[in-house]
């Protein structure tokens, strides 16, 4: 990572001395510093300038360019050097944001409510064209979890916040992301805490839909059990099913009737939602980023190894994941696929990822007749 940023500095460095007279139409957007900039016929040394003072407000040690004194030795570059110039800035101005984001404690102002509701359930996600109708389904899904669930989306995306704010969804910015721009889950859980009062924080990944079986679910937790006083972390199997029509997702019953017909569950070691008491230490869980491999099965390990109650709701929480043609395992497909592995070797060296799979829970829940049950699981597979 330091021969990265100090090869990013190099480039920043020696592009002090470079300019080029032309036109730009379009420089990138970088989501973490809100840096747009979209001109036409404007020189190069008008980007230089901006990010040069954008990189010296965040403190950054960069030398930069800051006037035009310091452009007398002009040298025609090619297009791939401006592109370099462009991303070394980019990835310093990721790195100063990163570094005082993971330090700074969140300045938001929290919801006046005397009494909290039931749930905060909260997701992050990147609009793509394939997507688009996943992520509309989810939103629609969810706002028939009201009101006794808090909507919320972690994004630093304009367009993705005005279209969930439209459907009556808070907003909060990613504050701190790792690989690029991939939410770091912890602090979504610290910072919706922060800003809603809940008897529950949940994270499921944007392709999800649930039905009442959450809120019954919990409800039921919170009258049987003392989840409520002591760390507690639920989680379950996800169902696929391939969505041909957005139709039959209009009602809870509609999804309950097409997962039992064309669904297939997936197996114990997918967890696609992580449902946690307030008193959750997630300020103990390491950097793990959502949506790559292993930071689902982190969660339940370390959680049974600190003696935290962990519950399986598969059989009264149905979660059904809307396969598209990435297929049920995207998480394999990414190019940074191993990040968490990665980071939880260096950090923890041997961890047992087949610990924490659902089957590995102390407790169960299940329907007895019309009734929910929370049972203590009494075997366990070998494995766990």
């Amino acid at each position: 990572m330091e021969r990265k940023r100090a090869y990013s500095l190099d480039i920043i460095r020696t592009s002090t001395n470079i300019m080029m007279r032309r036109n730009i139409c379009h420089m990138k957007k970088n989501a973490m510093a809100k840096l747009v900039l979209w001109c036409s016929g404007c020189f190069v040394f008008a980007y230089m300038l901006l990010s040069s003072k954008i990189v010296q407000n965040m403190k950054s040690s960069a030398i930069l360019i800051t006037s035009r004194e310091q452009l007398e030795e002009i040298k025609i570059v090619e297009d791939q050097t401006l592109e370099k110039y462009v991303k070394s800035v980019h990835r310093e101005i990721i790195h100063i944001r990163r570094k005082q984001s993971a330090t700074q404690e969140p300045n938001f102002v929290p919801e006046n409510k005397s009494s909290p509701n039931l749930l905060t359930l909260f997701s992050s996600w990147h609009e793509s064209e394939e997507k688009n109708i996943v992520h509309n389904n989810t939103i629609r899904n969810w706002l028939l979890l009201k009101p006794d669930v808090t909507l919320l989306a972690f994004t630093n995306d304009s367009n993705t916040s005005v279209v969930c704010r439209n459907h009556g969804f808070h907003v909060m910015p990613v504050r701190v992301a790792h690989a690029g721009d991939v939410p770091v889950l912890k602090y979504m859980y610290l910072d919706a805490m922060a800003k809603f009062n809940s008897q529950f924080y949940a994270f499921a990944n944007s392709d999800i839909l649930f039905t009442d079986g959450l809120i019954n679910t919990l409800k039921y937790i919170i009258l049987s059990s003392n989840a409520s006083k002591i760390p507690t972390l639920i989680v379950g199997q996800r169902t696929n099913v391939n969505v041909t029509n957005t139709k039959q997702l209009s009602t809870w019953q509609n999804i309950t009737v097409m997962a039992r017909t064309n669904g297939e569950l997936f197996p114990a070691f997918g967890e696609d939602y992580f449902v946690a008491t307030p008193s959750f230490p997630w300020k103990d869980i390491k950097d793990v980023i959502i949506g790559r491999k292993g930071y689902d099965n982190y969660l339940v390990a370390y959680s049974r190894r600190n003696k935290i109650s962990v519950i399986d709701a598969t059989k009264t929480i149905l979660a059904v994941h809307q396969t598209t043609s990435a297929g049920n395992f995207e998480s394999s497909k990414h190019t940074d696929k191993e990040h968490n592995k990665q980071l939880l070797h260096e950090a923890m060296k041997n961890i047992k990822y087949e610990s924490g799979y659902t089957t590995c829970a102390e407790y169960y829940t299940e329907i007895r007749g019309n009734i929910t049950v929370l049972n203590k699981r009494t075997s366990f597979p070998k494995y766990c």
